[in-house]
């Protein structure tokens, strides 16, 4: 390699890697608001009223894919098409996906109390919702967009800053109405969905005022891109959301409460991939659009392997993180957690393919591999959640998780490209961490042996990624000199 495509390859991985650190710090502060708050609406909310908002994020989750189209969706791969003009493309697909859940609203409204019924929801959450809808789009485009080209300090801008805010803003709702005797469950949705589309509003405007354009063109480029990922999306979220949903309907309001702050307690472990992996996708589009594959394996094999042990780790604190979250009364959720944590581990795993698949514009098998895999969740939650209650859901998610890595696998090996990464090497890593991670569970009892296990882990941990670095900085330094 030449001394000048070193150092820009250098630049380029060392802004990847500033991007990342920024996006963890953001998303850890971002879900220690969400940590923090969590034991306060579970300690100010009944039980049934956790469930029952649960249920409604879960929908929101799921339908909104659907009614927006999941434009965002196009806006990684409409960077190298368009560039410079790249504000036109978004305003052409904000206005195009307003209009078509514009439609779809009035179309809810007009049935809005057998559509309501059908999703468990009140009439005032069913308007916040697609209100939510109307205009939260323009967000996560804008967040998408600033994410591809590294401008993190602007992605952190438009996902902390109205998060925050949303969450502080449902807290105080939430303890008015506690303390005036009021509801506590509509003020939360209120404040929370509210503040959402105050600020979605606002990009809103800004992209349209930026761009001023409408091209049939951006959306004949969008579409394609878009709509096997709504499928993808839906079906993703069908395996994170459906089981709070299902277990709403055969267990009841409670069951999904206590399984709602379960599954929260594995949120730290998805936000850290969630950082890793915005970091980590676009530094991979780079390098596949330079035909330089042979890089992007070694770089994500201790990615992958850091990130399950941080999840090990995660795993053994498992009933504290549950106390902390709600406290005494949610203890009998702990077993819960290891699989739930575990499903992320595959989910960053089967990641690492689907990247490859998104930037060769395999969207539809994208989505034929995640359709598979939450039919699949959907047959085991019917299965076993009336047999052995709430804690199945967890085993079901994480087996469609598994599915899904491998079904991406096949479909990168057909495309030839398998050889990026190693598989037997991710396999072997599911495998180690599912037989420690379930174990774990026989140690839930005895806290000490807990203690002193994750203290001999994160030193080791410690120890390794001290010998990565010496060994990058000299290897760096080596070849600064040539």
């Amino acid at each position: 390699m030449s001394d000048t495509n070193y150092a820009r390859d250098s630049s380029a991985g060392h802004k990847a890697l500033k991007a990342g650190l920024w996006y963890a710090i953001s998303a850890f502060l971002l879900k220690g608001i969400a940590f923090l708050t969590t034991p306060l609406f579970a300690r100010f909310m009944s039980v049934a009223g956790m469930g029952l908002f649960s249920n409604l994020t879960s929908w929101a989750h799921i339908l909104g894919v659907v009614v927006t189209l999941n434009m965002e969706a196009s806006v990684s791969l409409a960077r190298f098409e368009y560039g410079d003009r790249i504000y036109q493309y978004l305003s052409s697909i904000v206005l195009f996906g307003s209009a078509v859940t514009a439609a779809c609203y009035a179309l809810a409204a007009c049935f809005s109390e057998t559509v309501a019924g059908w999703l468990g929801v009140t009439d005032y959450m069913l308007h916040a919702m697609f209100l939510y809808f109307l205009f939260s789009p323009a967000a996560l485009i804008l967040n998408s967009k600033c994410r591809i080209c590294l401008q993190y300090w602007r992605s952190i801008l438009t996902s902390l800053l109205p998060s925050g805010i949303a969450v502080a803003v449902s807290v105080a709702t939430v303890l008015v109405a506690r303390n005036g005797g009021g509801d506590a469950l509509k003020a939360r949705t209120i404040g929370y969905y509210g503040v959402w589309v105050a600020f979605s509003l606002a990009v809103w405007l800004y992209l349209l005022l930026r761009g001023r354009c409408f091209r049939m063109e951006h959306i004949r480029f969008a579409l394609p891109l878009s709509v096997p990922i709504i499928l993808h999306a839906l079906a993703n979220n069908v395996l994170g959301s459906s089981d709070q949903v299902m277990i709403k309907r055969i267990c009841g309001p409670e069951d999904a409460g206590y399984y709602a702050v379960a599954y929260n307690c594995g949120l730290i472990v998805s936000v850290l991939w969630g950082a890793i992996n915005q970091a980590f996708s676009p530094w991979c589009y780079q390098m596949m659009h330079e035909k330089k594959y042979g890089r992007i394996g070694p770089a994500a094999r201790p990615i992958a392997l850091s990130f399950s042990v941080l999840a090990f780790l995660l795993i053994l604190l498992g009933p504290e993180f549950l106390y902390f979250m709600g406290g005494s009364a949610y203890m009998s959720a702990a077993r819960a957690i290891p699989p739930i944590i575990l499903g992320y581990v595959a989910q960053a795993l089967y990641t690492f393919y689907v990247n490859i698949e998104f930037f060769h514009k395999k969207q539809w098998q994208i989505m034929i591999g995640t359709v598979i895999a939450a039919l699949l969740n959907i047959v085991l939650n019917l299965a076993f959640i009336p047999r052995f209650g709430y804690t199945a859901a967890a085993y079901t998610t994480l087996t469609g998780y598994v599915a899904l890595l491998l079904i991406h696998y096949l479909f990168v090996r057909r495309m030839g490209l398998h050889t990026i990464y190693d598989m037997r090497f991710h396999a072997g890593l599911m495998a180690v961490m599912t037989t420690l991670g379930l174990a774990a569970t026989t140690l839930y009892g005895s806290l000490p042996v807990r203690v002193s296990l994750i203290f001999s882990l994160s030193l080791c941990a410690l120890v390794a990624f001290r010998g990565h670095v010496k060994k990058f900085l000299e290897r760096r330094k080596e070849r600064g000199t040539r």
